[in-house]
């Protein structure tokens, strides 16, 4: 596959690094368990996909020149502006289910679409990438799936060797906001702690835990928990926790089975990468982050993507702000 025409890019910088990488290379034409990719690969994978990812092979990662060009890959804008009304409809709808015990918790995301005649994809991957030291942030194209954009602060599964790291991220209030955090927000990041916890002892993978901490992402707050654990068949065990844990009740809800089952009735869109991971493979060493803060580029329209938590205490108005302050990470750089 390396030795096949380029067709696909990805530039990206890790979390807390000053070096961007780029690479280029022919995109799998499917989706492939993680396990069966045998080259270092840029791995991106739409919502609810497991371990499965699309990839783009390549030999070794080269430093991003700014100077070089770049050919994107567009797809025909398939998102329409929903809106407030269509979104609180939805919430509340959401949280009649949650009290009739139907599930606990279930994420609902929007996209709001932007003109964009004169878009300049360098100079925001510049600005996020100065704005957000801590993100994961990069730039991909691909026939598969188009052109990507994103500055995500949620790794979904890091390795150094054989130690793993995940996180339980929920809860969010604005910087300014400085207020203690409410029930309905610490019962809502409890619940992805608790699926984590569940799903590494189901695997009986020993772990420790440190959080729930404040944890500072751009202009917003969220509750953090860090996990950290070993795995004896090292890449294959951590692809079977993969598996198991994706999509997390942070970006699906709880029990996952039935918060999707509501999502792919009512929410009103294909997620696409919205909500997937995105990140890369060298060897047995993932760097796995879920695909947040993000936006897709189709030519003459940008559509930015951000959802909320929503359990049984939500207020619908709030919720819909909170996706609305979520897509500004993006849209004040645009």
């Amino acid at each position: 596959m390396l030795n096949q025409l380029p067709d696909s890019f990805a530039i990206f910088r890790l979390p807390n690094q000053t070096q961007t990488y780029q690479v280029t290379g022919k995109c799998s034409s499917e989706p492939t368990s993680i396990s069966q990719i045998k080259e270092n690969a840029f791995l991106i994978s739409n919502f609810n996909q497991g371990s499965e990812a699309y990839f783009i092979p390549f030999n070794q990662l080269e430093n991003y020149e700014a100077d070089d060009s770049f050919s994107c890959q567009f797809k025909a804008n398939e998102y329409n502006d929903l809106g407030e009304a269509h979104y609180i409809e939805i919430v509340e709808k959401a949280i009649v289910q949650m009290k009739a015990n139907h599930f606990q918790k279930v994420v609902l995301a929007n996209t709001k679409n932007i003109p964009c005649l004169h878009f300049d994809p360098k100079k925001l991957l510049d600005k996020i990438q100065e704005a957000y030291p801590s993100a994961f942030i990069y730039w991909y194209s691909t026939p598969q799936t188009g052109t990507w954009i994103g500055a995500t602060p949620e790794p979904l599964l890091t390795n150094e060797d054989s130690t793993y790291n995940t996180v339980a991220l929920a809860g969010t209030m604005l910087k300014s906001e400085s207020k203690k955090w409410s029930h309905k927000e610490i019962m809502e990041q409890k619940m992805v702690e608790d699926f984590i916890i569940e799903n590494l002892n189901k695997y009986q993978i020993s772990f420790t835990q440190n959080g729930p901490f404040d944890y500072t992402s751009g202009n917003l707050l969220h509750l953090k928990t860090e996990f950290k654990f070993n795995t004896q068949n090292k890449l294959q065990s951590a692809v079977d926790f993969l598996a198991a844990i994706n999509p997390t009740p942070a970006v699906a809800g709880f029990p996952v089975t039935n918060a999707l089952q509501f999502i792919n009735k009512e929410e009103g869109f294909i997620r696409s990468c919205y909500a997937g991971f995105v990140g890369f493979k060298i060897e047995n060493n993932l760097q796995l982050f879920v695909n947040l803060r993000c936006l897709q580029w189709q030519k003459e329209t940008i559509t930015l993507f951000a959802g909320a938590g929503i359990t049984a205490d939500s207020n619908a108005k709030l919720e819909w702000k909170e996706t609305q302050n979520k897509m500004e990470t993006l849209a004040k750089f645009l």
